[in-house]
């Protein structure tokens, strides 16, 4: 049986801004340093 994640927003909030960072190191890994931080955005 899977819990209700909205019962505890604060792990559901942390998961998914792990999730994010995660993603968003991953595809900055693949970029050159100088637009990794920023994803060619500024």
């Amino acid at each position: 049986i899977i819990p209700n994640p909205f019962r505890r927003p604060v792990a559901t909030t942390v998961f998914f801004i792990g999730t994010g960072v995660t993603f968003w190191l991953g595809i900055g890994a693949t970029l050159p340093i100088e637009k990794s931080l920023t994803l060619g955005l500024f």
